[in-house]
């Protein structure tokens, strides 16, 4: 994972950074498997994860006189998502 965040609550938010401008959900790439993976081993070493993310680059964004990083990147919540597949998963320890 390239970021991992504590809460005050004490669980874990993950994001993942990609450098595509879309989440791609395809048999040679599929972005949420990959951070479901990611969940799985850290829930297995023992830290509540609350939630995952996917940031990737914004297509429509187009430089000003200055960068604009947070309009350079979109940051998605996919959390439900990896929920959905996280019985399909498979991690061995």
């Amino acid at each position: 994972m390239d970021i991992l965040k504590q809460n005050d609550d004490g669980t874990f938010n993950i994001y993942e950074v990609k450098s595509s401008t879309e989440i791609k959900r395809n048999a040679d790439q599929d972005y949420v498997r990959d951070v479901t993976f990611q969940k799985i081993i850290l829930q297995q070493c023992g830290l509540d994860v609350n939630s995952v993310y996917i940031i990737h680059l914004n297509s429509d964004y187009v430089r000003g006189e200055s960068l604009d990083l947070e309009g350079l990147f979109v940051v998605e919540d996919v959390t439900e998502q990896s929920e959905e597949i996280e019985g399909q998963v498979i991690c061995y320890l």
